[in-house]
């Protein structure tokens, strides 16, 4: 037999005689929260909590009116129904109340947006707190993975992208490109690209807002000093910081955690030693730019370190066997450290004595079978 939790209203009820009247209409709201399943065996009605599945008797039966009092009740402390949040509930033009429904997808793209803008990383959709203010706004809302941000982030991406090449395809005029250096709320510096071009109503579009400024600036003080034709209304700059650089590789910054990454940050800044010189003298805040002295040993420990970076590549090389390439290139780590111990410049030779140690405590525990692997390679 089912599980009946009799809660009768007794000051409800009230002696009934037999009548042909007809049973009343479910009008209360309460029927909202529960549904009748039919008469039990002891032939009284029931009604069943669509929250935590609880039956109770409802009703007419035997001359007693069961009432709604004792299923309202019950609604009011059953955590498994959902309420409806009058937060939730808006007015339409027509005055009348309406759910509000939140849309995911929305979400979603306003999270994506905020982290674009604000240059956030994609894990900030995982942070507790984010999610505490998101569930406690919507208590619907479906929360989200970083990986999930990062596809949003690339899909808005993309979307952007189709849409300035179709902009781009449909303008009448040429279009003019300057490059800028710019840089992130994380320091990190960039070269981005500007396009100038006067679209179809003959209005200059562009997103220079910097430059912009500056040519205000200086057309105020040459209509001043000198009246410019038009009161310079035709007035604009167009400006070349530095010419003849390969920008083909970007600048990088050492990682800690990655073996290569100093290589990589002294290859790609040797290249643009050049830029960093006229920096320094053009720009009054650049003051860290290396000495000349330390562009030479930058360029010799670039030269030191490069064994170390083919090494590296080689044995982490996956589509290869890589035991025969082992001892040859431990051989060339050791040549190259000894010889660096004789070098005269006393940083390199204190960084080399440091790896020399480094490195005999792991040749002590080297495994002569690997050896083998370059005896019988027949390649060497």
């Amino acid at each position: 037999m089912e599980d009946v939790e009799d809660d009768i209203q007794e000051s409800q009820s009230v002696e009934l005689g037999k009548s042909n009247k007809r049973s009343k209409s479910l009008t209360s709201d309460v029927w909202k929260s529960f549904t009748k399943i039919g008469v039990g065996d002891d032939g009284i009605e029931r009604a069943k909590c669509n929250g935590c599945k609880t039956i109770y008797r409802c009703g007419i039966s035997d001359g007693k009116d069961y009432g709604t009092s004792h299923l309202r009740r019950h609604r009011g402390r059953c955590t498994k129904i959902r309420h409806d949040d009058i937060g939730q509930i808006v007015m339409d033009k027509e005055g009348k109340l309406m759910s509000r429904k939140i849309d995911q997808m929305v979400v979603r793209d306003m999270l994506a947006y905020a982290i674009i803008e604000y240059d956030l990383p994609f894990k900030f959709a995982e942070f507790k707190k984010i999610r505490c203010l998101i569930n406690y706004l919507n208590p619907d809302s479906i929360p989200v993975s970083r990986n999930t941000v990062k596809a949003d982030v690339m899909r808005i991406y993309m979307i952007e992208k189709d849409k300035l090449q179709k902009e781009m395809s449909s303008i009448p005029t040429r279009i003019s490109i300057t490059s800028d250096l710019w840089t992130t709320c994380t320091t990190e510096g960039y070269i981005c690209l500007t396009a100038h071009y006067v679209d179809s109503n003959w209005k200059l579009r562009n997103n220079d807002s910097s430059n912009d400024v500056m040519q205000e600036q200086l057309k105020n003080k040459l209509i001043v000093e000198n009246p410019l034709l038009c009161d310079g209304q035709f007035f604009h700059v167009c400006i070349e910081k530095i010419g003849g650089v390969d920008a083909s590789v970007d600048l990088c910054l050492d990682v800690p955690t990655r073996w290569n990454s100093t290589y990589l940050m002294l290859e790609s800044a040797i290249k643009y030693k050049h830029v960093f010189e006229k920096l320094h003298m053009s720009d009054d805040n650049y003051r860290f730019s290396p000495s000349v002295k330390e562009w030479k040993r930058a360029e010799k420990i670039h030269v030191f370190l490069l064994p170390f970076y083919r090494t590296t590549n080689l044995i982490s090389g996956i589509p290869y066997p890589t035991s025969n390439l082992y001892f040859m290139q431990v051989w060339k780590i050791q040549c190259v450290l000894l010889d660096t111990l004789r070098d005269e410049d006393e940083v390199l030779r204190s960084m080399a004595n440091r790896m020399v140690k480094k490195f005999e405590k792991y040749l002590d525990e080297y495994n002569v079978v690997l050896a083998m692997g370059a005896i019988l390679d027949p390649i060497l």
